[in-house]
């Protein structure tokens, strides 16, 4: 990886910019990238559909389509005489941009971190350095990778993710590796060490079903919950020391309901747990276990005005001297269900509503837990924008001809 350096080098800095005009990112005006994919869309519907460049100037040349040959039929009805491919039109990528946690603004244009827009990205971390950013990217028609993008230049490293796909990723503090969590050929999760190094895979634990995890500080603790794939409910969350295998509870949910390990602070004095009343909905409620004290305190609680019913809370990181925490939510009694930032104190006390969250933020399911702020909470990374595969037809006979000739190689 490239050395780190400052991450305001490659951003725009705008001091109390507008928030429409920070948020949504750069219009890039793009040829669009051929690809194999299949028409797709992000399930929530979130982002805008921005169709390419399709003047004859900058017609796409076919070198990565699929080539769909006599099978299609032009206007005319006849087979052959317009062969079509489909191309990736589509501008979801991760993003990121500065922002200030005590009052919500940010701080500088959106940084799209894949250099590969259109492809379904989830699940962005920070390093515990702050320096790079980790995501699962799933590229329509093809297998999925990791991705880790340099904050301090335009580096981007990728990893085959060896399974059927991969659902989320955390930084193993202390060490050069991630951990992932991956889908196996018979759809039972595992949580999977990648050594970025080497990139050797090797599986740390059988998690059976879905089970997000987090690191204690120093990376050699795991707060998970422990069950198996067919079971409707994780009901407990234990701590697991990674060298001896050995467990102990830390929390049990109420009756009916799942909890979700999130995220564990700096100082590995609080542990963030998600409520679900089912597995892969949104969390209900965001909980602050003292990890010292076995304390509980309800976060969404102190946001009254935050809807956990239309989408649910989230939470986004602790501040950066750890005494509150940020969430986000649509908030209560807007149509729009507008996505809303908010600061809790972990101590107790009424949270404070900072405004709405960054325009085109998407928050879904396949998404609740990890932090997205900075360790130093100067930052955040989120997904936005959509997925959109389009059929284009070839009506010039050397490009066909030329499409023709691939497709047999």
């Amino acid at each position: 990886m490239s050395q780190p350096g400052e991450v305001e080098s490659e951003i725009v800095e705008e001091t109390d910019c507008d928030r429409d005009h920070c948020a949504d990112g750069q219009d890039r005006k793009r040829t669009p990238e051929i690809t194999g994919g299949r028409s797709n869309r992000h399930p929530d519907g979130n982002g805008q559909d921005r169709s390419p460049n399709k003047t004859p100037a900058g017609r796409a040349r076919p070198e990565q389509g699929q080539y769909q040959g006599n099978e299609n039929r032009g206007p005319d009805g006849v087979a052959g005489e317009y062969d079509g491919y489909e191309i990736n039109a589509g501008d979801r990528d991760a993003y990121m941009v500065n922002i200030d946690a005590q009052t919500g603004r940010t701080r500088s244009q959106p940084l799209p971190l894949s250099k590969d827009p259109g492809t379904d990205y989830h699940s962005p971390q920070f390093s515990p350095d702050g320096k790079y950013v980790a995501m699962i990217a799933s590229p329509v028609g093809k297998s999925p990778e990791v991705l880790i993008r340099s904050l301090s230049g335009d580096d981007v490293r990728r990893f085959p993710v060896l399974g059927r796909g991969g659902l989320s990723v955390q930084w193993i503090p202390g060490s050069q590796a991630l951990a992932l969590t991956v889908v196996d050929s018979t759809f039972h999760q595992n949580l999977v060490r990648l050594d970025l190094v080497s990139g050797e895979q090797n599986v740390l634990l059988k998690q059976g079903g879905m089970s997000p995890v987090a690191f204690s500080p120093d990376g050699k603790t795991i707060y998970y919950s422990p069950h198996a794939r067919d079971d409707a409910f994780a009901a407990r969350i234990v701590a697991r020391e990674l060298a001896s295998g050995s467990e102990q509870p830390v929390y049990s949910a109420p009756s009916g309901s799942s909890a979700l390990a999130s995220a564990v602070s700096r100082d590995g004095k609080t542990l963030i747990v998600l409520l679900v009343h089912r597995l892969r909905q949104h969390p209900y409620r965001i909980l602050a276990i003292s990890l010292t004290s076995g304390a509980v305190r309800d976060l969404s609680a102190a946001a009254p005005t935050a809807d956990t019913a239309n989408g649910g809370p989230r939470a986004l990181g602790f501040t950066a001297d750890l005494t509150a925490q940020i969430l986000l939510a649509p908030k209560l009694g807007d149509p729009a269900h507008t996505l809303t930032l908010w600061r809790v104190p972990l101590a107790g006390g009424a949270a404070t509503e900072l405004g709405p969250a960054p325009k085109g933020i998407e928050f879904n399911d396949r998404q609740p837990t990890g932090a997205w702020l900075s360790p130093d909470a100067t930052r955040l990374v989120y997904v936005g924008g959509s997925l959109k595969t389009e059929l284009w037809m070839l009506d010039e006979p050397a490009v066909r001809a030329e499409v023709a000739m691939r497709s047999v190689q």
